[in-house]
């Protein structure tokens, strides 16, 4: 592991290419935060100053998003599993807690499929399952989402559309503009490639297929990923459990942190006492 200079300085970046900014806190076990399709790894800052007192948090952004370098050439979804298991290897990660938010939680659903020995738990935090990881209504997803950058290129007009979509009733306005700026750092033309590569995913997994322990969380006035499609989930999956966050929309773990980071806390916890009893 380097410290280079990428966007900002003294950004913490893997060594193998596409070079892939992270921040790492904490000691204990290893607990890894997957952002969304519209985000970066600032999106758990939140969590990983909370919960560093306890586990090893590490937040990082994906190719393409925040100070890594860009998506080059034809993005494949996988890819972004690639990107989880570069991280890790460089940190020396073996096994870890997997949490993603969004599309994150699909890279985490993926990530488990392929290297299932070395995920203890995953948290699927408003995202699809990857029974059916596309949107019944994916042209209309992509129309909403390019549809602003086809005015211009412009990561700003782009955040302005979203934030009625993605934000519950209740956000406060540092959370909301905290959600804002996230929007803004998007680059369009890798926003372009990952969205390309999302919407052609195809299923990969059978939810009942998830031998591990999994946390499953909703927002109750989630847009993108209701709170009835989150509950199905939940349901399918053998050993989950579900937690809602109420009058929260898409970035949960944003608008309402500390309820957010409790019941991640109070999951955790009870698998550690679990298995050590």
């Amino acid at each position: 592991m380097q410290r280079f200079r990428g966007m900002n300085a003294n950004v913490r970046l893997t060594i193998s290419s596409p070079r892939l900014a992270m921040d790492v806190s904490g000691a204990g076990e290893p607990l890894v935060f997957l952002h969304g399709i519209g985000g970066n790894r600032s999106n758990w800052s939140a969590q990983l100053a909370a919960l560093s007192d306890r586990f090893l948090c590490v937040a990082f952004d994906f190719r393409g998003y925040g100070d890594s370098d860009d998506a080059s050439g034809e993005l494949d979804f996988f890819d972004f599993v690639d990107d989880v298991r570069r991280v890790l290897a460089e940190i020396g990660i073996a096994r870890c807690h997997l949490m993603g938010l969004s599309m994150g939680g699909l890279v985490a659903q993926a990530y488990y499929t392929r290297y299932p020995l070395e995920v203890c738990s995953l948290g699927l935090i408003g995202c699809r399952p990857g029974s059916a990881p596309v949107f019944e209504n994916s042209k209309a997803f992509a129309e909403e989402r390019t549809r602003p950058l086809d005015q211009g290129n412009n990561p700003e007009t782009l955040a302005n559309s979203l934030l009625h979509r993605l934000l519950g009733p209740s956000v406060g306005a540092n959370e909301r503009e905290a959600i804002r700026q996230s929007l803004v750092r998007i680059r369009p033309d890798s926003y372009r490639k990952v969205l390309a590569a999302r919407l052609s995913i195809a299923p990969f997994l059978k939810l009942d297929d998830i031998k591990i322990p999994t946390l499953v969380m909703a927002g109750t006035h989630d847009q993108v990923a209701p709170l009835t499609q989150m509950q199905e989930m939940a349901a399918a999956i053998p050993n989950s459990v579900l937690r809602v966050i109420p009058d929260a929309g898409h970035l949960m773990n944003i608008e309402r942190p500390d309820l957010f980071t409790g019941h991640v806390r109070d999951f955790l916890t009870k698998l550690k006492r679990n298995s050590s009893s």
